[in-house]
């Protein structure tokens, strides 16, 4: 898709700007979890000290809080003449999937993970 939108934007002087996403985070949605699938069980077993399998420790996975995905989107607007035919990553910093249950067991009201024995 993104390159169909960049060849109509050069070929036709469409007027494209491309936002690439990462996953959302926020109040109403559900997030990734460490594993890279959409399931609330996984974020319960972290907060009850429980055990959930990661998938390969040097994969990542991107997140942008969907507040700031909306403040991309209206200053790619807002700034439309200098944005046109520009391609945006709007995400945080990668993380892996032993970085995010880190981050996320403090939030669980956990002190941090249990490592595998």
């Amino acid at each position: 898709m993104e390159a169909f939108l960049r060849e109509e934007h050069r070929a036709r002087n469409l007027p494209v700007t491309i936002m690439l996403l990462a996953d959302l985070v926020g109040r109403g949605w559900t997030p990734v979890t460490p594993q890279g699938i959409h399931d609330a069980a996984v974020f319960d077993a972290i907060a009850s000290g429980g055990k959930i399998m990661l998938p390969n420790a040097t994969c990542c996975l991107q997140l942008v809080h969907a507040q700031d995905a909306a403040r991309a989107v209206e200053a790619a607007i807002r700034l439309r003449d200098s944005t046109i035919g520009q391609t945006f990553n709007v995400g945080g910093a990668p993380l892996t999937p032993v970085a995010y249950v880190q981050a996320s067991a403090p939030m669980c009201g956990l002190s941090g993970p249990n490592r595998p024995e």
